[in-house]
């Protein structure tokens, strides 16, 4: 089985995201249509504009985060978000490669409290680094 790049992946989705907009669109526009059919096609069609902006934001984040990398003299590029609701602490992360362009990694965990996201961002690090290491070989 081929690997394919989050680049190329995401093309695709956007792809087929098209070619559902193009269905339903066409399908909207029959005459034999009832109402409540049209505004399922047309709210259908609909989603699927939203799923292609969906994706396109993907993509131009993993290119941002290349573009930085590049414009920095880095290999690699990590980003993430962090988010806390009461005790409860989200987090999430991307590692992207400079040369290759695309995401090489992603990770996410939440801890409760702040000795708990210690521990797991000590282990991300673990994470981080044997990632960057396989990738650099």
């Amino acid at each position: 089985m081929p690997a394919f790049s989050i680049n190329e992946i995401i093309e695709m989705a956007v792809q087929i995201e098209r070619n559902g907009y193009a269905f339903y669109n066409e399908a909207a526009k029959r005459k034999d249509l009832d109402d409540d059919s049209r505004k399922l096609i047309t709210w259908l069609r609909d989603a699927e504009l939203d799923h292609e902006k969906t994706f396109l934001r993907l993509r131009d984040e993993v290119d941002n985060m290349v573009d930085i990398g590049t414009r920095l003299g880095m290999n690699f590029v990590i980003a993430g978000t962090i988010t806390k609701r009461g005790s409860t602490i989200s987090t999430s992360y991307k590692i992207a490669s400079v040369a290759g362009r695309g995401v090489i990694h992603k990770g996410q965990f939440t801890s409760s409290g702040e000795a708990d996201l210690i521990h797991h961002v000590e282990k991300m690090s673990e994470d981080v680094i044997a990632v960057i290491r396989r990738s650099a070989r």
